[in-house]
């Protein structure tokens, strides 16, 4: 089990940001200059900021969802000013009548695992030991959260302009309506969410998702050296196949960013396996990837986290990078058990994203 960390500091954050490069599946793209050099100047201005445990603070004390929605990429077009992250906490305190106590992460994985951090750091508040996917999914109702009835709505957004949007509602329309919104931002945006307490989070968060990435970060800086399955016992998962990419395939699809579908189109990425059974691993991926299939036959899926690593350095690898010829290393993380639920397996497994027939036996669909 990962020891739980109390503090973060500016020398942890090449840690930290290589850990969220692993656990985001892939998709863990973006401008991770601007976001570490963010986090950077917030700590060496405000000193370090508080990972709690939910457990030692007050549960009734007001609690939200730091984050970030849109794509990661634009952040090189249109830097953050800074305020951006402030601003949306308080649209939300104003809305809600309450001042928050502490920071949840949304998901401790791809830059969302260090935007949660500046706001803390920002704003003198602990950050929750916990997130709501222990990955990254693509929705921001995909969570934990929502599965244990905790709302994602109301929801505010900021731009770098100094907009602020705030959505209230249904849940189940909230995409639909944010994906306009974030065009309006320029495509990506601060946001606030999941208002409620404490104890709310904890009772519906992932626990020791922030530690976890800073453990993932530590594996992969140093310890290049272990064998396939020693390195993925020290992530705490396995090791699926090492081999070399043999074709990349990029789907057509009819739908578009602003209809509330996955933001992503799909594709797929066919693995030779170098030595061992010498078989062809195919993984699908829509946003992130869904699917790891060896010679037709489903050895992984969603809501598992399914990771690439180069073969060579063993740094984690986009799903917009691959190339032919690269030599990677496949790996799969176990998801928390909310997500092996019959109610979790609903929201984000294989038959969340049009993957029905491809539970892997024993699963609930």
């Amino acid at each position: 089990m990962t020891a739980p960390i109390t503090r973060i500091e500016a020398e942890h954050i090449p840690t930290l940001q290589a850990g969220a490069q692993l656990l985001a599946c892939g998709t863990g793209g973006g401008d991770w200059l601007v976001l570490s050099e963010w986090l950077r100047v917030v700590i060496e201005r405000n000193g370090p900021l508080t990972v709690a445990q939910p457990e030692d603070l007050d549960p009734e004390g007001a609690c939200a969802a730091v984050h970030m929605v849109g794509s990661p990429m634009l952040m090189e077009e249109q830097l953050p000013t800074g305020g951006e992250l402030r601003l949306a906490i308080e649209a939300l305190q104003r809305w809600t009548g309450r001042e928050l106590t502490a920071i949840a992460p949304l998901n401790a994985a791809g830059p969302n695992a260090l935007i949660p951090m500046i706001a803390a750091a920002e704003l003198g508040l602990p950050l929750l030991d916990l997130d709501g996917m222990g990955r990254i999914f693509p929705l921001v109702d995909m969570t934990t959260y929502a599965l244990g009835g905790l709302a994602p709505t109301p929801i505010t957004l900021t731009g770098t302009a100094g907009e602020v949007i705030l959505l209230d509602g249904p849940a189940g329309r909230l995409e639909g309506q944010l994906r306009p919104a974030l065009l309006g931002c320029g495509g990506w945006a601060c946001c606030a969410s999941y208002p409620g307490t404490i104890g709310q989070f904890a009772a519906t968060g992932i626990p020791g998702s922030v530690s976890r990435v800073l453990h993932a970060g530590r594996v992969l800086r140093r310890e290049h050296g272990l064998a396939e399955d020693g390195f993925a016992r020290q992530l705490g998962g396995r090791s699926l196949a090492v081999g070399q990419i043999v074709d990349v395939e990029r789907h057509q699809t009819d739908r578009t960013w602003t209809d509330g579908s996955f933001p992503a189109g799909p594709s797929s990425v066919i693995i030779g396996e170098s030595g061992g059974h010498g078989r062809m691993i195919r993984l699908e991926i829509h946003n992130d990837i869904l699917l790891a299939l060896a010679d037709g036959g489903v050895i992984a899926s969603v809501p598992d986290g399914i990771c690439l690593v180069s073969g060579i350095d063993r740094q984690p690898v986009d799903v917009e990078q691959l190339q032919l010829g690269m030599r990677v290393e496949v790996l799969v993380l176990p998801a928390a058990s909310a997500w092996r639920s019959e109610a979790g397996m609903a929201v984000a497994g294989p038959a969340a994203f049009g993957l029905a027939h491809h539970v892997p036996t024993g699963l609930p669909r």
